[in-house]
């Protein structure tokens, strides 16, 4: 046995030797690598992707707005395709960038609740959670708002007047020349301003959530 395998080495060395004078070092490097890339490609098992991407995260979105149509952005997985959904139906689609980062414009709302979100899909198919939903109340039609006195162009003696009135919704922001004025849970609100000798300008602004704005001016004159 022994005698044998001394034959193969002597046969395997002039082989070697043989192959340096004809072909040359460099030719037997890369005949070796090529040798090798084939064995191991033979052994390599290739596995298909088959992880899902992480549900997308989506910046914050307005909790109510006037607009029928808003910009959804985020972050997700590099290279997948983000589709975004309003009340289950998609609204738009985009692939996002080398930073993770997507962004989808005119995204159209309906009138009252919408829930927002997205999903991902990478380029192995492989689908994403639905993202947490961000619930927006597109609200387009303005606040009522009623003054019960004073009436525009009254006339008065006293240094200062109560001004008085009432809006359609009870959360809405209500200002008199742009000071804020506390409104209660039935949409009352009251205040006094103080009044300069001769004409007084009264703007009285009423502000929903959704940025709707109602706004009534009166003029009051101060007689000394």
């Amino acid at each position: 046995m022994w005698r044998r395998q001394g034959v193969v080495f002597l046969g395997l060395l002039a082989a070697v030797i043989w192959g340096i004078f004809n072909w040359g070092i460099p030719a037997l490097v890369k005949l070796a690598i090529f040798l090798g890339d084939i064995k191991s490609g033979t052994q390599k098992v290739e596995q298909a992707d088959t992880i899902p991407p992480i549900a997308p995260q989506l910046l914050p979105l307005p909790v109510a707005t006037f607009s029928a149509q808003i910009r959804v952005a985020g972050f997700a997985e590099t290279g997948s395709k983000v589709t975004v959904y309003v009340n289950s139906q998609s609204k738009g689609e985009v692939v996002v960038d080398s930073n993770g980062e997507f962004e989808v414009d005119g995204v159209r709302l309906t009138a009252g609740k919408n829930g927002v979100w997205a999903i991902a899909v990478d380029q192995a198919g492989n689908k994403s959670q639905d993202s947490a939903v961000a619930n927006v109340d597109m609200d387009d039609v303005k606040p009522e708002l009623a003054i019960e006195s004073p009436t525009d162009q009254t006339t008065t003696a006293e240094p200062s007047i109560e001004i008085k009135g009432k809006v359609s919704e009870p959360e809405a922001e209500v200002t008199v020349n742009a000071r804020f004025v506390p409104v209660t849970s039935s949409g009352s609100f009251s205040t006094k301003v103080a009044l300069n000798a001769g004409e007084n300008k009264l703007t009285i602004k009423a502000k929903d959530r959704a940025g709707n704005e109602a706004m009534q001016e009166l003029t009051v004159t101060r007689q000394e």
